[in-house]
C-alpha cells in the first residue's frame, strides 16, 4: 500500500508520461514532449473538486475553499441553480487553464501554435456536458474525465502534427512541388494578435499570483490536500513567469543580433542558444533540416490525408479555444461583481482578512 505522496505522484505520471510521449512523437520535438510531460504532471496537482459539480451540489457551501474563491466567492445556501452553475463553470475553466496555459506558452514558441495554451478554457463546458452523461460507459464525472482527456489529447496531437507538417512542408518541397510555397504557419501573424497573446499570459500570471496569496491564507484540516494544490499552483505560476522572462530575453537578444548584422552595434555572446523557447538553432551558417521522421509524417498527410481538412480542424479547435477563453474571463469578472458580498473563506474557519468585500 503506497503512502499519500507516492500514490498521488504515480497516478499523475500515468497521465503525464503518455502525454509527453505523444507530443514528442507527433511534433518530432523533444523539448515540446518534455514540457508537455512536466507541466501536465505538475498541473494535475491543483484540485478541482470544489467546482466539479457544475451547480448540482446544493450543499457546496460546506465544501473546501477553491483556489479561485478570491474572485468567484464561496457558494451560499440561498444561491439559485444558475448562479451556482456560473460560478462553478468559471472555476472549472480557470482550473483547465492552469493545466494548459503554462505549457501552451512554451509550445507556441516551439512552433505548435497557440491553441494548446487556450484549450483549457473548455474544461467547464466539457465537464458540464459530461456530468449529464447517462450511458453504460460514460456516467457523470467519470464521463467528464474521459471527455476532458479526449479534448486535451485532440488539441495536443492536432497542434503537434500540424507543426511537424508545416515545418516539413517548408523544408521538403520535393514531396509535393505544386505546394512548395511558404506554408501557413501556426504562429500568430499580426503584431496585434501577438500582443494580445502575450497580454493574456501576463494577466493569467496575475490571476495565479492572486490565487497563491489567497490559498496560502486558507485554513483546511486536510493539510496534504492543501499542500498538493498549493504546490501545483506555485509550480504553474513559476514556470509561466520564468518562460515569459526567457522569451523577453530572447527577443532582446534577437534585436541585438539584428543590429549587429546591420553593423549598428556590437553584440556580446552572439553565439547563444535558447534551449527552451526558440525553435531555431544557434547562430550559425549551417542549415538544419527537420528530423527525417517529420518528412514521413508530411508524406503521409500529403498522400493519405486531405491537408486542408486537417488545417480546418486545427482552425476549428483554435476558434473554440478562443471563444472559451473569452467566456471564462467574462464569467470570472461577472462572478467577481455578482458575488462581491459572498464570503471568501469557509464559515468554519477564521476569516483572517475579513474577506467578504462587504466589510461585515
Amino acid at each position: 500500500m503506497m503512502g499519500y505522496w507516492p500514490a498521488h505522484v504515480t497516478s499523475r505520471l500515468i497521465m503525464a508520461v503518455p502525454t509527453g510521449l505523444a507530443v514528442w512523437l507527433a511534433s518530432q520535438n523533444v523539448r515540446a514532449g518534455l514540457v508537455a510531460f512536466l507541466m501536465t504532471w505538475l498541473g494535475l496537482y491543483v484540485g478541482w473538486g470544489t467546482y466539479m459539480s457544475l451547480g448540482e451540489d446544493t450543499a457546496g457551501y460546506n465544501s473546501r475553499s477553491g483556489v479561485f474563491d478570491w474572485a468567484l466567492g464561496r457558494q451560499m445556501q440561498n444561491w439559485s441553480y444558475p448562479r451556482r452553475v456560473v460560478r462553478d463553470y468559471a472555476g472549472m475553466s480557470l482550473r483547465g487553464l492552469i493545466w494548459t496555459t503554462p505549457q501552451g506558452y512554451v509550445l507556441y514558441h516551439l512552433g505548435l501554435g497557440w491553441c494548446p495554451s487556450l484549450s483549457g478554457a473548455l474544461m467547464g463546458l466539457v465537464y458540464f456536458a459530461g456530468n449529464h452523461g447517462d450511458t453504460p460507459l460514460c456516467k457523470n464525472t467519470a464521463c467528464s474525465e474521459y471527455l476532458w482527456g479526449i479534448w486535451v489529447w485532440l488539441v495536443l496531437l492536432t497542434s503537434s502534427l500540424y507543426g511537424a507538417v508545416t515545418r516539413a512542408r517548408a523544408s521538403y518541397p520535393d514531396v509535393h512541388p505544386e505546394s512548395s510555397g511558404v506554408p501557413q504557419s501556426s504562429k500568430l501573424d499580426s503584431t496585434f494578435s501577438k500582443v494580445v497573446f502575450e497580454l493574456f499570459h501576463f494577466v493569467f500570471g496575475l490571476i495565479l499570483a492572486c490565487s497563491i496569496c489567497f490559498y496560502a491564507l486558507v485554513e483546511q484540516e486536510d493539510l496534504k490536500n492543501k499542500g498538493q494544490s498549493f504546490f501545483g499552483l506555485f509550480a504553474a505560476f513559476s514556470f509561466l513567469v520564468a518562460t515569459q522572462f526567457l522569451h523577453l530575453g530572447m527577443v532582446k537578444k534577437k534585436r541585438e543580433r539584428a543590429a549587429h548584422v546591420h553593423g549598428q552595434a556590437p553584440v556580446e555572446d552572439a553565439e547563444y542558444t535558447t534551449l527552451l523557447l526558440s525553435p531555431s538553432p544557434p547562430l550559425t551558417n549551417e542549415v538544419v533540416t527537420p528530423h527525417p521522421t517529420s518528412r514521413k509524417i508530411y508524406e503521409f498527410f500529403e498522400i493519405n490525408v486531405e491537408l486542408n481538412v486537417f488545417r480546418w480542424l486545427h482552425f476549428l479547435l483554435g476558434v473554440l479555444s478562443v471563444l472559451g477563453t473569452i467566456a471564462t474571463l467574462i464569467l470570472m469578472i461577472a462572478n467577481l461583481v455578482w458575488n462581491i458580498h459572498a464570503p471568501r473563506f469557509s464559515e468554519n474557519a477564521p476569516d483572517i482578512c475579513n474577506c467578504t468585500f462587504s466589510g461585515t
